[in-house]
């Protein structure tokens, strides 16, 4: 339903839902929680209308392929305070942010 709905209607279809415990009925409250708080990065049936990825498959075989390309070339060692300052300079440098100061 989430993926053709969207978060409101798994609400809605909650509304009034009877738990058979007190644990079910926190779980229950806890995932409700989470889907309001996330309600807007769950508006799937808009994200597929707009031909937009929904899952997060394709950024991180990008970003596993680009580490991978750059820190394990034959014969690349790395130390990994080296591997981390060169993957955070590669990420600056990707998402064009100024330099800090």
């Amino acid at each position: 339903m989430p993926l053709t709905e969207g978060a409101e209607a798994v609400l809605a279809a909650w509304r009034g839902l009877p738990t058979a415990s007190p644990a079910a009925a926190e779980a229950l409250r806890l995932t409700r929680h989470y889907l309001r708080a996330n309600a807007e990065r769950m508006r799937y049936p808009a994200f597929r209308a707009r031909d937009l990825p929904i899952g997060s498959g394709p950024v991180e075989s990008a970003g596993k392929h680009l580490v991978q390309l750059r820190l394990k070339r034959p014969g690349a060692r790395w130390s990994e305070p080296g591997a981390q300052a060169l993957l955070a300079l590669s990420a600056r440098a990707a998402s064009a942010l100024p330099a800090a100061a």
